[in-house]
């Protein structure tokens, strides 16, 4: 005959209990974690949804903002006056990257409030012929014609720019020692209608900006020629590069001034290559006597 299977013995009844209890902890245990893994997921979505949207609400608020301290600083009468020398050099490159021409000028200038006098003082190292006080006497009403208020190099902000451009916070940066705001800018896709050279040309620059976190004020900015831009569709020239960079820098009585700045453009007229390159200072700045 064959061996009898051996029967399990029963569990005793307090075993039975806990064994259950620890399948159903279990199975509540898991049920749980679902339900966690699950508001964890929606409330990270929804987290983030908010945070897109006010990213996009927050940089526009920061541009605006600095488009108002801008237009403040340009209409205060009240603001302390001061003067400083204004030193622009510009150096035309031939094909090997040399400078085949170099000219240098400089200026005293004179600053209150939303007024701007610039006096023409060295040109290449020597006192302004008649000729050149004209020429640039020429220049500055120009400008004012324009602006209505003389030279401002830093004006760089309008509605204009809110409209034309899209925006893109990326982080909180340190310029000259201060916090601000680091911000990317593109054209729009699709890009405003345009009526004029001017338009096209602006509707192909890109770059990022930096907004001092306190005062709004324009910090720096670096700006690009996306794409190049052909006129007459590149039968009469084309500009082929535009890179500009520009620092400003926040003085102790509160003004904010541009100290520095450099360009480089290039472009082709007919058959010709233009290359020039700029660099702008601002020194010796000091309260008006």
């Amino acid at each position: 005959m064959g061996r009898k299977p051996k029967l399990r013995k029963p569990l005793p009844w307090f075993k039975i209990v806990v064994v259950k209890k620890m399948n159903r902890n279990s199975a509540r245990s898991r049920t749980n974690r679902m339900a966690s893994i699950a508001v964890c997921a929606l409330m990270l979505r929804a987290a983030l949804t908010c945070l897109g949207d006010s990213s996009t609400a927050d940089v526009r608020t920061i541009m605006e903002k600095a488009i108002q301290a801008q237009n403040v600083t340009s209409n205060t009468s009240g603001i302390p006056r001061l003067t400083y020398t204004k030193i622009n050099i510009t150096d035309e490159m031939d094909g090997n990257g040399d400078v085949k021409a170099h000219h240098e000028k400089t200026w005293d200038v004179f600053v209150s409030g939303s007024t701007n006098t610039w006096k023409l003082i060295s040109v290449n190292g020597h006192p302004p012929t008649p000729a050149e006080l004209k020429l640039d006497a020429e220049v500055d009403n120009s400008v004012k014609a324009l602006a209505g208020s003389g030279r401002h190099e830093d004006r760089l902000l309008s509605p204009d720019v809110l409209a034309r451009y899209d925006f893109q916070l990326l982080r909180v940066a340190s310029v000259n020692g201060r916090p601000a705001f680091e911000i990317a800018f593109t054209g729009k896709n699709p890009p405003l209608a345009t009526h004029s050279l001017a338009d096209r040309f602006l509707n192909r620059l890109s770059g990022r900006i930096w907004i001092d976190q306190a005062e709004y004020e324009v910090a720096q900015a670096d700006i690009r020629l996306a794409s190049q831009l052909d006129i007459l569709g590149g039968l009469v020239g084309s500009l082929k590069k535009v890179a500009f960079t520009m620092t400003r820098t926040r003085l102790s009585d509160g003004i904010w001034l541009s100290t520095w700045s450099t360009g480089d453009f290039e472009a082709r007229k007919l058959l010709k290559t233009i290359r020039i390159k700029l660099r702008s200072e601002s020194a010796n700045i000091k309260p008006a006597t």
